[in-house]
């Protein structure tokens, strides 16, 4: 019988608490971008932000998915940011036409 015995190093790097702070309140609506939490689902099912706003629907079928790696409130939070995500990329993009009274963003045909 054989007994190994094994050594892993780390680096840890310090953060001071106003960073902390500020990944925990990060979204996409104080700083434009996904929060910490959604872009850690989103490395599961690896994608990015950019990736993931490209190929909305497969993006949001694995982040379903994901039920054994993470709560209902973390998938429903991280959908929800994806979500408003997706409209503000869309209500950005100079495909995007506001018509009628109703302010509603349609785009242009290819």
């Amino acid at each position: 019988m054989a007994l190994l015995s094994g050594c892993q190093v780390i680096n840890l790097k310090e953060s001071n608490l106003s960073n902390a702070l500020k990944s925990k309140n990060e979204s996409i609506l104080t700083d434009g971008t996904l929060s910490h939490q959604t872009q850690n689902l989103l490395y599961l099912v690896k994608k990015d932000e950019k990736s993931c706003l490209q190929n909305f629907d497969d993006c949001l079928n694995k982040i379903q998915s994901l039920s054994e790696n993470s709560s209902r409130e973390e998938r429903y939070a991280a959908l929800s940011e994806i979500y408003l995500a997706k409209a503000l990329d869309v209500g950005r993009s100079s495909q995007c036409n506001v018509i009628n009274k109703n302010n509603s963003c349609v785009g242009n045909p290819p």
